[in-house]
């Protein structure tokens, strides 16, 4: 684990001896490029000028512009951002090349966008790792049968 956080290569610099008091918030670079990316999509704009802070819908509006739909945050479909979600949890160091099943679930949970099942199938269908390490899944031939001795030679 102490590998995994040191690839982040976090830094703090401080020339003379200071008493600090910090907050420090920790947010994927994924979900910056995600609300960047809002502005752009003109399907996503409209929904949000439609919301509005409407409590009784399903969409919200949250303090830094994004938009979410319940309780998962709307990717944009600009930049090949929805490519980036897939392939950044496909490929991640903890998730070792889920099947698009377990991964379509940790992604709604988290993420919304229309046809998201289709696209993680289609991305894993494509992933030559998957393909090698899945298990094979079989019938067993059953309880081992003896076989006929011959009488004759």
């Amino acid at each position: 684990m102490v590998e995994f956080i040191r690839d982040f290569d976090i830094k703090l610099n401080m020339e003379e001896p200071y008493e600090v008091i910090a907050y420090v918030q920790v947010q994927p670079l994924i979900i910056s490029k995600i609300i960047e990316a809002w502005e752009g999509d003109e399907l996503l704009k409209r929904i949000k000028e439609r919301v509005g802070n409407n409590a009784e819908s399903e969409w919200r509006v949250v303090f830094d512009g994004g938009l979410w739909y319940q309780g998962c945050l709307c990717v944009p479909n600009l930049h090949g951002l929805r490519e980036e979600v897939i392939n950044a949890t496909h490929n991640s160091k903890l998730a070792m090349h889920p099947s698009n099943t377990k991964m379509y679930r940790d992604l709604k949970r988290n993420y919304w966008r229309d046809n998201m099942k289709g696209e993680i199938a289609n991305f894993v269908s494509r992933c030559l790792t998957y393909e090698q390490v899945k298990a094979e899944h079989y019938r067993l031939p059953g309880l081992l049968q003896p076989m006929l001795l011959a009488e004759w030679k």
